[in-house]
């Protein structure tokens, strides 16, 4: 052999183990690449869920400063709607202003626009005074939970010693 193929060899040998070592490492430096490209991506997703806790927990801590209203409209519209609690109360606040119900209609029907909610409308029949039945509305408006009152119809008694006759349409809503 002669003294200048013995360096060629010896470059040749190392540039082939280097290839070789680089044919070997570019799969694994295309995988950490594709890890590194995945890590960020996991890192962009988790600090959008903490800025997205960060903004439920600022909408919680509003929504206990209002504590007290959402309390009112949870009562105003009854998760429960029982008819028996809403003809005990219409039967109470009717006797305590000295009104007779003489007759008493439900029906239950889901709200067109959401689904959700239900709603009641009340047919109901009084008997007494007018000054009894203004104080019956009163009340009605004032109670927390809501009422609306959708159609009022009166009859005057034949003879003056006996009650007017009041028709009410009322509408309540409960989910």
């Amino acid at each position: 052999m002669r003294p200048n193929t013995i360096p060629s060899i010896i470059f040749i040998c190392l540039f082939l183990s280097i290839c070789l070592w680089l044919g070997s490492a570019s799969p694994k430096y295309e995988q950490i690449k594709e890890l590194r490209l995945e890590k960020r991506s996991k890192e962009a997703e988790l600090l959008s869920k903490k800025e997205y806790l960060s903004q439920l927990k600022q909408v919680y801590s509003e929504l206990q400063k209002h504590k007290a209203s959402l309390s009112k409209i949870n009562t105003a519209l009854s998760p429960d709607p029982c008819l028996s609690s809403t003809f005990n109360f219409l039967q109470k606040i009717s006797s305590e202003n000295g009104l007779v119900i003489k007759n008493i209609n439900f029906r239950v029907n889901p709200l067109k626009e959401r689904k959700e909610i239900k709603e009641i409308k009340i047919n109901l029949s009084l008997a007494g005074s007018y000054s009894a039945f203004k104080n019956f509305l009163s009340k009605l408006e004032s109670n927390s939970r809501l009422f609306v009152v959708d159609n009022i119809s009166f009859s005057s008694p034949p003879e003056k010693d006996l009650p007017f006759h009041f028709n009410l349409i009322i509408e309540t809503y409960s989910y």
